[in-house]
């Protein structure tokens, strides 16, 4: 049998009274380092969970302007905030816990600044450099950090047959 990994990126931006501005559902690649990283962890040779969630602007020249993901990827284009995850609980798709959901939000008080153009978010094996397990980019959110905007994002990560 074949396993297989999918993942679904599900992201918002609220602003500083909880409002909804934005809200995306996005696909999501499996990098080649985080399949093997998938194959670590069951054979017991990596024992670093997924559970930072980073957050990028593409390009810091053009902010903003992200490439497609892909498997080769292994950073983010332009990473602008990375933070642990606020939350990690398991999800029921076909069987029982074959999913995991990882919610982070991100706001000012995380250390993110300024008016962001945010257009890629990755997942992590660590808060500084670390494996790129998943990389996922969309049209550019407009978040305003400085003037309380936060940006949600939660991940469906599941494994089947």
């Amino acid at each position: 049998m074949i396993l297989k990994i999918k993942g679904r990126l599900m992201i918002a931006v609220m602003d500083r009274k909880g409002r909804v501005r934005d809200f995306r559902v996005v696909n999501n690649v499996i990098t080649n380092l985080g399949k093997a990283k998938v194959a670590g962890l069951i054979g017991g040779l990596d024992t670093l969970p997924v559970k930072y969630v980073a957050i990028g602007e593409g390009d810091p020249l053009y902010p903003g302007s992200c490439t497609t993901e892909s498997a080769t990827d292994t950073q983010l284009g332009y990473e602008t905030c990375r933070k642990q995850a606020d939350s990690i609980t398991y999800y029921t798709w076909q069987v029982t816990n074959d999913t995991v959901y990882i919610q982070a939000t991100f706001s000012s008080a995380d250390g993110c600044t300024g008016i962001r153009n945010i257009c890629e978010a990755g997942l992590f094996d660590d808060i500084t450099g670390g494996i790129l397990f998943a990389r996922a980019t969309f049209t550019p959110i407009l978040v305003d950090f400085d003037v309380g905007d936060k940006l949600w994002s939660g991940w469906y990560v599941g494994v089947y047959a």
